[in-house]
């Protein structure tokens, strides 16, 4: 079977016209190409050494890289097919059928990547913060293209994508040098209120853990009905095992100091009467 009979000489002819290619073409192609090569690794090069001034993580700055220098190269290639005598047309309507299966089939990457982008421009948290995030708290091992990675308070490494925690509110415990707890203290309503407002800041003031800078504030909050609520808040370092530890030792400390002072806690009562005789009255609350 001659040749011509397997490959059209037509078709290829309308792919190619090298009727209008000089000489010089030819050389031009190849100096695009070289001339891509160069512009894209000098490009990929300064990507990097101001990348890192920026606060990306440094495997998205080589990502940005790597996509501007094939980038940069690609275009050269199709300006070199172009000088010799090719017809783009299918090159591109192949470019633009490849670049929407790629976006079809990764949605979900590039979703993530471009909130990881968003996440370290933006810098709600850096690697080595203790931040909250839908359920998971813990501390920000890495920032990358696709997801955080945190390892938990209680020694888990959860990798979260990119997109949910920019979809979710972001708590970062770490951001400042110290937080502020409330712990909630009830005593019955015969209190000295003063004094025990008093007495509940000198507790806090000599529990572990609980800051002199910024002082303690002890604030009569609410009457409730089984008694007065008083707001004990205190600050402490940022991380949730120092609020933990911080708000146990305040607790024990407030509690013995009440104790020690006689002031009564206020708990739930229930008084029962039953009116036996019309004209009795109701007795007296105790509390």
């Amino acid at each position: 079977m001659p040749f011509t009979q397997i490959v059209d000489i037509t078709q290829i002819d309308e792919l190619v016209d090298i009727s209008t290619v000089s000489p010089w073409d030819p050389l031009f192609a190849i100096l695009s190409i070289v001339a891509g090569v160069i512009i894209g690794s000098v490009c990929r090069v300064l990507i990097r050494r101001y990348g890192k001034r920026s606060r990306l993580a440094p495997n998205l700055i080589d990502l940005f890289g790597t996509i501007t220098l094939w980038t940069i190269v690609s275009i050269s290639v199709i300006i070199a097919l172009s000088l010799v005598g090719f017809n783009l047309a299918p090159i591109w309507l192949a470019i633009l059928m490849l670049g929407v299966v790629g976006v079809v089939s990764g949605r979900v990457l590039l979703e993530n990547f471009g909130a990881g982008v968003t996440l370290q421009a933006r810098t709600p948290f850096v690697p080595g913060d203790q931040i909250a995030t839908g359920d998971v708290v813990g501390h920000v091992r890495e920032v990358n293209s696709r997801v955080v990675v945190i390892d938990t308070v209680d020694g888990k490494q959860v990798l979260v994508p990119n997109a949910m925690v920019l979809r979710n509110p972001i708590t970062n415990f770490t951001k400042h040098e110290c937080r502020m707890s409330r712990l909630g203290v009830s005593v019955i309503y015969r209190t000295d209120l003063a004094f025990a407002t008093s007495v509940i800041e000198a507790a806090l003031r000599s529990a572990d853990g609980v800051l002199d800078d910024p002082t303690p504030i002890v604030q009569v909050e609410s009457f409730d009905d089984s008694g007065i609520m008083i707001a004990a808040r205190f600050w402490h370092l940022p991380e949730i095992l120092d609020e933990r530890a911080a708000t146990h030792a305040a607790a024990v400390s407030i509690a013995e100091t009440l104790t020690a002072e006689g002031i009564e806690f206020a708990f739930p009562q229930l008084t029962m009467w039953w009116g036996s005789q019309p004209d009795q009255n109701p007795p007296e609350n105790p509390a």
